[in-house]
């Protein structure tokens, strides 16, 4: 996998802002759950998936600039994820996260790529080790320059659409 780092990505579950301060995610837990309890008219599938997400985010994230005004705006910054050996089954909430790039979910218990077919800035995706087993429903954004998806429990690469 170090030709899927040679962007000079590093490789960890701590993120950055901007490209050199390092970023305080027990400070981002207490920010989203600020907002969270500042939001009003929210339904409780809306605080579900937000939950996951924060969950998601707290795993792993490098942010392209500080949060925004707002959720929306916060989820927009970041640009790359490292979600590896996180347990993750599911990650139906990512379509929030716009402008992603980057993101490694390798070693977890992904069964679908679906969820990043929305991503239309997502570069790179690595998801070896986990229990994929078609691409049939994934659709590679056309910006998508490398997938790994070693080791999971495809027998054939048919229906890859991009």
């Amino acid at each position: 996998d170090a030709a899927a780092r040679e962007d000079g990505e590093e490789h960890a579950s701590t993120g950055t802002l901007g490209s050199s301060e390092p970023f305080d995610f027990s400070a981002l837990g207490e920010e989203i759950r600020r907002r969270e309890s500042a939001k009003q008219g929210t339904g409780p599938d809306a605080d579900t998936e937000d939950n996951e997400l924060r969950r998601v985010i707290k795993a792993g994230v490098r942010l392209m600039k500080a949060p925004g005004a707002n959720k929306d705006a916060f989820y927009r910054g970041i640009t790359h994820l490292h979600l590896d050996n996180q347990n993750i089954q599911d990650l139906r909430c990512i379509w929030k996260l716009t402008h992603l790039q980057v993101c490694f979910a390798s070693s977890n218990h992904l069964t679908s790529l679906a969820p990043f077919s929305t991503l239309h800035h997502l570069r790179q995706l690595i998801v070896n080790d986990n229990r994929v087993a078609s691409l049939r429903d994934f659709s590679a954004p056309r910006a998508l320059e490398r997938l790994h998806a070693a080791r999971n429990q495809m027998t054939a690469f048919n229906g890859v659409r991009g």
